[in-house]
C-alpha cells in the first residue's frame, strides 16, 4: 500500500488508478499471448470486448486478493516456521494441533451473506459479496486441510503419499474447491468428530 501511495504521488494518479492500469495492462499481454498461441480470432475479439468488464471486476477483487495473499503467506510461514524452530530449539507458541483446527461457527453466516449479496442486483453489492466470499474460501480452505491432515494423520499415511495429496490440492482446482466444501461443511457435520471444550462454569 505505501508503494502504491508513493507511486500514486510520484505520478499524480490515486492507489485505484495504478491498480487499474496494470489490470489492463496485463489483459493486454494476455490478449497478445492469445494471439500468438493461435486462438481464433474471434475469441480475442471477445475477449478485448469484456476487457473493460473484466478490468472493473479485477480492481473491485483487489481488496479481497490482497487479504487471501496474506492470509496464504501467514499460515504457510506458521507451518513451515514450527519444525524449523525446533529443529533449532527456540522458543515456539504453542497453538495446539493445527489439523483440529476450526474457523469460529458464526463465520459461517458471513459466508452465506456474502453468497446472497453476489444474487442481488447492483455492482457494489456483487463486489462486496465477491470479496466476502474470496477470503472466506480461504479461511475454509484451510480448515479443510486440517480435515485431511487429520484423516492422513489417524490413518498413518506415510510421508510421500502425504506428500502427493498435498501437491495433487495445490495443483488441481477441482481438488481444492472439494477442500474448501469440506472444511465449509465441516462447521456442522463435525468430520473429524472433535468434541467442543467444555463451557466454563
Amino acid at each position: 500500500m505505501a508503494g502504491l501511495l508513493i507511486y500514486g504521488i510520484l505520478t499524480g494518479t490515486g492507489p485505484t488508478e495504478v491498480i487499474a492500469e496494470g489490470a489492463r495492462h496485463n489483459l493486454e499481454l494476455t490478449a497478445a499471448l492469445y494471439r500468438e498461441m493461435g486462438v481464433s480470432e474471434e475469441q480475442i475479439r471477445f475477449l478485448e470486448d469484456a476487457m473493460p468488464v473484466i478490468q472493473t471486476v479485477l480492481v473491485g477483487m483487489m481488496p479481497a486478493l490482497v487479504a487471501a495473499s496474506t492470509l496464504v503467506v501467514v499460515w504457510v510461514s506458521l507451518i513451515s516456521a514450527r519444525p524449523v524452530f525446533r529443529r533449532l530449539g527456540l522458543a515456539f507458541p504453542d497453538y495446539g494441533p493445527l489439523d483440529h483446527w476450526k474457523a469460529p461457527e458464526p463465520l459461517v453466516w458471513a459466508a452465506v451473506g456474502s453468497g446472497v449479496l453476489l444474487l442481488l442486483p447492483g455492482f457494489a453489492l456483487k463486489m462486496l459479496g465477491l470479496n466476502g466470499v474470496i477470503v472466506l474460501m480461504v479461511v475454509y480452505f484451510f480448515q479443510g486441510i486440517a480435515v485431511v491432515a487429520f484423516y492422513l494423520h489417524k490413518k498413518q499415511v506415510p510421508r510421500l503419499a502425504r506428500i502427493m495429496v498435498y501437491f495433487i490440492i495445490a495443483v488441481q482446482q477441482l481438488v481444492m474447491l472439494i477442500v474448501v466444501a469440506a472444511g465449509f461443511f465441516d462447521t456442522w457435520f463435525n468430520f473429524r468428530k472433535i468434541e467442543k471444550p467444555p463451557t466454563p462454569a
